[in-house]
């Protein structure tokens, strides 16, 4: 087996590991690259991965850019235009740019007080009973419920 072949194969190990820990920790590609080549139990295959241009101590950025897939990092700066899949580019992107989880609380299950207070007033309730039985303010419950109505 040649040199080459041995760090490709050392890469295409290192790379997922690279991918998963820039997503997992909100990171970029350069910084997870850092971490994961840093770790000790990482440094045989980042030795194989560098091969003769490994000089000892911490890599340089230039040297981590080594470690991109050219082809994700193309489309990456495409995206949202992109035709591959968002899960594969996300390590790709910058993290500033990423999808970001958002917990609405119309996902939890329980309607908004305003629809309650609607309901209540449909039923007939006054505006003062709507304000005591939800906790809110007198401004919210006439903000709802215009006078004029």
């Amino acid at each position: 087996m040649t040199t080459y072949t041995k760090q490709r194969e050392a890469r295409s190990l290192l790379l997922p590991a690279i991918e998963a820990y820039a997503v997992k920790n909100g990171v970029s590609f350069i910084i997870a690259a850092k971490a994961v080549l840093r770790n000790p139990i990482n440094f045989d295959l980042s030795y194989m991965a560098l091969g003769k241009g490994f000089r000892g101590g911490y890599m340089s950025p230039y040297v981590l850019r080594q470690f991109k897939d050219p082809l994700k990092a193309k489309e990456a700066k495409k995206w949202p235009n992109s035709n591959v899949p968002y899960e594969e580019l996300e390590a790709y992107i910058p993290p500033g740019r990423r999808h970001k989880p958002s917990v609405a609380k119309k996902k939890l299950g329980r309607p908004s007080k305003k629809a309650l207070g609607q309901n209540l007033w449909r039923a007939g309730y006054s505006r003062v009973e709507i304000m005591e039985n939800l906790g809110v303010s007198t401004a919210t419950v006439y903000r709802w419920f215009p006078v004029g109505r």
